[in-house]
């Protein structure tokens, strides 16, 4: 599944999720920074943490989804050295995840 086409991505203004530092960059701005690193935070919480100006800039993106977090998550080794706006580019694995019961029942 390419990043960009999951449904939390498809309207998501990562200005939003600026979380450091002040006066924080536009969304233009934002797309064109490169992803330095990406850190996961269970259950959902992902921090794309990108170059800017002389330090870094944080942006938060918590997903309803948390598989897809965890599957973005690991392929973050495709992501980091790019622009934010390419690696929606990127293709990982991603299976969506299905309820499933906790406690199966044998019928009697």
């Amino acid at each position: 599944m390419l990043i960009r086409n999951h449904p939390e991505l498809i309207l998501w203004n990562p200005d939003n999720g600026v979380a450091y530092p002040p006066p924080f960059p536009t969304v233009k701005v934002i797309s064109h920074l490169i992803v330095q690193d990406i850190i996961y935070k269970k259950p959902s919480r992902i921090a794309f943490i990108l170059a800017y100006r002389p330090g870094k800039c944080v942006v938060i993106k918590d997903f309803k989804d948390k598989a897809f977090a965890a599957a973005l998550y690991r392929s973050r080794h495709k992501c980091i050295g790019l622009p934010l706006a390419i690696i929606g580019e990127i293709n990982i694995e991603y299976r969506r995840a299905h309820s499933r019961p906790s406690i199966l029942f044998e019928p009697y």
